[in-house]
This record gives structure tokens, C-alpha cells and sequence, in this order.
């Protein structure tokens, strides 16, 4: 519906996300509960980071720029994403984790959703990640207003 309506001519629209608890199992498309408790037995955290930072720590193949934001990756789940939010329903957090050189980031989830989010402008965003990775996460970026889901 929306695919490859420039951006500046998108119907506006609130990025809103969910930080509950019980939706935080959908940052994988929609990960059983029972995937994310055998995935993460502690659970999972959220902290809010610098768009613009994540951006410079990202592993070169979860990297966009806003300029290409049709080009890479599906249009169709871009497009799903922007009629998400478009009716006003909330998404789950895009998920960090520390690719294996220990210097930069990978998305466990939320690709299409960080897209977006970047296309908006948003300044900072919540995302989630493993408390097993936060001592490494913050030697990368900062993580601010760390939190647990509600």
C-alpha cells in the first residue's frame, strides 16, 4: 500500500512502542513465549540509545541509510510496519546483540521497524537486549534509562 511512497509524502504518524511484558516475545516476528524463555532465561531488558550512535556501531549488514530506505530490504513488511503505526497499535522494540568481533552491534529483531524509526527522525529509540550482553553493549554504546519490561 505504502511501497515506494517517497517519504516525505507518508500520511503522518506517531512511532509508538510496546514495552510490555507480554509482546516482548514479537521483537523475532513473533517468537513463541515459550522460544523467548528457552532463548533468554533471565529475560530481557530495554534502554533507550542515540539513534545516530546505534547507527555508527551497527555490523555493515544491518547498516541503511535513509536515502535507500526503499531499496534494502521488503517493501512489504516496511510497508506493514508504517500501517502499524499508522492505526495507531504499538511495536515491540528492535533487539541488540554483539556481533562476534565485540565491536559492533547486530539486530536480533526489528530491521524493518528500525527502518522506519530512522525515516522518522527519531532522535532515540528503546531497545531491548540480553542482561547477559549489557556489560558489552555499553562498552559499544551507551544505554540509557535501562529498564525492565512492564
Amino acid at each position: 500500500m505504502y511501497q515506494d511512497i517517497p517519504i516525505n509524502k507518508w500520511p503522518p504518524f506517531e512511532v509508538l512502542w510496546d514495552e510490555s511484558l507480554e509482546n516482548v516475545r514479537f521483537y523475532g516476528d513473533g517468537y513463541s513465549i515459550e522460544s523467548v524463555k528457552t532463548r533468554h532465561p533471565e529475560g530481557l531488558k530495554i534502554a533507550d540509545v542515540e539513534l545516530s550512535e546505534l547507527d555508527k556501531k551497527l555490523f555493515h549488514m544491518n547498516r541503511q541509510r535513509v536515502d535507500e530506505f526503499w531499496d534494502v530490504g521488503l517493501k512489504s513488511k516496511k510497508s506493514d510496519v508504517i500501517k502499524h503505526w499508522m492505526a495507531q497499535e504499538k511495536m515491540t522494540p528492535c533487539k541488540l546483540c554483539i556481533h562476534d568481533n565485540q565491536m559492533e552491534i547486530i539486530l536480533g529483531g526489528g530491521n524493518h521497524r528500525l527502518a522506519v524509526a530512522r525515516a522518522k527522525a527519531l532522535k532515540v529509540i528503546p531497545v531491548l537486549f540480553d542482561p547477559i550482553d549489557e556489560v558489552g553493549l555499553c562498552n559499544i554504546i551507551n544505554l540509557n534509562n535501562i529498564r525492565s519490561p512492564v
